[in-house]
This record gives structure tokens, sequence and C-alpha cells, in this order.
């Protein structure tokens, strides 16, 4: 839901952290998705679009003898977004979908990532270019505006525009170079340095801390 304004869960917030901002708890349903009753929303557009990104390891070549082995430590940079409990707080305060729907929003994005970001999907380099090349489309990866708002939201620490930002360099790497935000980042010398300060979330406030 949201509690004065933006999204949290009931069950984490603390009212005598929200009562610092006023003397009035305003709880209302959840943002970008349709309101069934009261504080009831529908989430079968959240379920769609995490349909929508094949939420699956698709590995490509000869199937191996046993089990897809991978190292620990190339799977430990995963272990933030696979906590991912699908609250939808980050949906419902993206700002894009508040305008266009039809995005595919922080929370599918996010879980693109557990799966592009996985050395066992794609080829034998990790790569799947039939996953990018569905998320470099319109409503996919380059739709994001970076307001943070997904970052603050989330309540386990997903940080789905970290990821986003991720699938973009991603994309690139993999030959997607034919949208206007592929484009406008490779023409961007300082891009790296202004994207490493821009996704640092220890910045970001806590908002009821």
């Amino acid at each position: 839901m949201r509690i004065n304004g933006h999204a949290g869960l009931a069950c984490k917030t603390q009212a005598v952290a929200v009562l610092q901002e006023g003397d009035v708890i305003e709880v209302e349903p959840a943002g970008n998705m349709p309101v069934i009753k009261d504080l009831v929303v529908n989430f079968d557009l959240f379920w769609d679009k995490i349909m929508e990104i094949d939420p699956y390891l698709q590995p490509q070549g000869p199937e191996p003898e046993q089990e897809y082995v991978v190292s620990n430590e190339s799977m430990l940079h995963l272990s933030s977004v696979t906590a991912c409990i699908m609250c939808g707080a980050c949906v419902s305060d993206c700002t894009v979908l508040e305008i266009d729907p039809s995005f595919l929003g922080p929370a599918a994005l996010a879980k693109a990532y557990r799966f592009t970001a996985d050395p066992r999907d794609g080829d034998d380099e990790g790569v799947s270019k039939e996953r990018l090349e569905q998320l470099n489309a319109p409503s996919g990866i380059w739709d994001c505006t970076r307001c943070l708002e997904c970052v603050q939201a989330c309540p386990k620490g997903v940080a789905p525009m970290e990821r986003i930002m991720a699938m973009r360099d991603q994309a690139i790497a993999a030959g997607f170079h034919n949208t206007n935000g592929a484009r406008h980042t490779e023409a961007s010398p300082s891009r790296s340095s202004s994207l490493a300060l821009l996704m640092n979330s220890s910045s970001c406030p806590n908002r009821w801390e």
C-alpha cells in the first residue's frame, strides 16, 4: 500500500517513524494497479509483465550430463536480486508506469536481470542475445527515467534501477546499438563515472528512518 504517499509494507513500517513526517498517517492502495476495493489492488498486470520477460533460465547448447555447475563467486552478485518478494512496492512508485502502462516496470526488469546476469543463461559465455533483444525493445530497459523511486521503495534492497542500468550495459556489449538511449550512452565519455555516482543507492535517504 501507499503510506503517506509512498509505497511501503504495512507489516514492516513503524507508525512512530511515519509520524515524524506529520500528525496524520494516510494509507492508500498501491499505485499503478487497478483498485478492486478499499486497499485491495489487482496484481494481474504485475504478473503478466513478469511472465513477459520469460522468468526462467534458457541455457543454449548441449545439456550437461549432470547438473549445471557454476562457481559461488559468479552467483554472489545475484543474492540481492533473488531477495525480491514480489511485493510490488517498486511498481507502485514507478513514475514511468504512471504515464506509460506498457512499460515493463522495475519488478519485471529486476527479475530479468536475475537471468541475464546468470552464467547458466544463454550461450557458453552466459549471454542470451534473444533475451537482451526483447528487453532492448520499446517499453523495456531504455524507458526507465532513473528517478530512483524504485530503489527507495524496495524493502529488500533489490535496487531495480541499478539492474536496469546494468542490463543497458549488457545490451550494448552484446551489440545492440539501435536505440536512442544506446547511442546517447555511447556518446557520453563520462558515462561510467556518472552512472556509478547515480547508482550508488547508499546515497538515497531512507524515508522512515
